[in-house]
């Protein structure tokens, strides 16, 4: 079922931003192998400081070729200015995040203090860019309905003491 009024619910059971096609995630979906899989940055989809400012998604470093690829995208500033799941990260404030490490990535895609962000995106043979303001990632587990308990994504206001159900 969508989360949310710019989502909408595809045959193969995916919800995805209102303007993504089946033919579009279908072909995400067969991009991203794990024989391609590197790593990731923010793998609960949150810088594990609350503080820092981002886009709103986790970013994930695939090679053969390599690229980087926006994944785990949240409700957020990226989701909606347009960044869909899937797309392909072609520079972030004009920088190629191509054959960085996550160490670089980190700070490429997180802020201390807010701004904004840069995406030029690959999608379907097209180049899109979009412009956004970076919002405090505190704000989008909010946004979410979401907490970060000892590094764990779960459910806000979920007691500390249940956190081992999530585990």
């Amino acid at each position: 079922m969508p989360g949310n009024q710019r989502d909408k619910l595809l045959k193969s059971g995916f919800v995805v931003p209102l303007d993504a096609t089946e033919a579009e995630m279908n072909g995400k979906l067969k991009a991203i192998t794990h024989d391609r899989f590197v790593d990731r940055v923010f793998p609960t989809h949150y810088p594990s400081n609350e503080k820092l400012f981002y886009p709103g998604f986790e970013v994930l470093i695939l090679k053969n070729p390599a690229q980087v690829v926006v994944l785990g995208i949240e409700d957020g500033p990226a989701s909606r200015a347009g960044v869909h799941w899937g797309d392909t990260i072609l520079s972030v404030n004009g920088i190629d995040p191509r054959n960085k490490s996550v160490a670089e990535l980190e700070p490429l895609f997180s802020s201390q203090k807010p701004g904004s962000m840069t995406l030029k995106i690959g999608r379907d043979d097209a180049t899109k860019e979009f412009t956004f303001q970076l919002a405090e990632a505190a704000q989008v587990l909010r946004d979410n309905q979401r907490q970060l308990l000892q590094g764990e994504l779960v459910p806000l206001g979920l007691p500390e003491r249940y956190l081992h159900c999530f585990k």
